[in-house]
C-alpha cells in the first residue's frame, strides 16, 4: 500500500490553525490572570476557565484531525482520508487529472493550493494535493492507463 500526505499552504495553515490557537490561548490566559489576581475565589470565573480549556482541547483535536489528509493506494482503490471523513475511489473510475489551484466546487481535501482536479465516476470531482505528486500520478496510471493527464 502506497501512502501520500497532502500539501499544506502556509497561509491557509495560519488561518485554520495558528489564529484560532492564538485567540483561544489569549482568552484563556486573560481568564486565568483575572482569577489569580481576584481577591476572593470566583466560581463562575473558574467554570469559565474549565469550559474554555475543554473547548480549546476539542478545538486542537478537531483542527489537527481535519488538517491531516492522507491518500492511500491499495490495489485498485484510492482512499482519501480527510480527517473526519474517508472516501474510497475505484481507480478504474478515474477519468482525468488536471493541474489546478482550487476548483471552487467538488470535494476538497487538505489545505494544499497547488494540486489536481480529479474527475471520476460519472462527472464527480475531488481536489487532491499530494506532496509527491509525480509518484502519486505514476502509481495511479500503473493501475489505470486510461487516466487523461491535462
Amino acid at each position: 500500500m502506497a501512502t501520500y500526505h497532502s500539501t499544506k499552504s502556509t497561509l491557509l495553515m495560519i488561518m485554520a490553525k495558528y489564529i484560532p490557537y492564538t485567540i483561544y490561548s489569549l482568552m484563556l490566559l486573560a481568564l486565568i490572570r483575572e482569577y489569580i489576581i481576584s481577591s476572593e475565589p470566583n466560581s463562575k470565573l473558574l467554570w469559565s476557565i474549565i469550559i474554555l480549556s475543554v473547548m480549546f482541547v476539542a478545538l486542537v483535536w478537531f483542527i489537527e484531525r481535519i488538517l491531516k489528509t492522507v491518500y492511500s493506494i491499495e490495489g485498485s482503490i484510492l482512499t482519501v482520508d480527510a480527517g473526519l471523513s474517508a472516501r474510497e475511489i475505484d481507480i478504474f473510475s478515474i477519468q482525468s487529472l488536471s493541474l489546478s489551484s482550487y476548483i471552487g466546487y467538488g470535494y476538497r481535501t487538505g489545505l494544499g493550493t497547488e494540486g489536481y482536479k480529479m474527475m471520476y465516476e460519472s462527472g464527480r470531482m475531488i481536489y487532491i494535493s499530494p506532496e509527491e505528486s509525480d509518484s502519486f500520478i505514476k502509481e495511479l496510471i500503473s493501475v489505470n492507463e486510461k487516466i487523461i493527464i491535462q
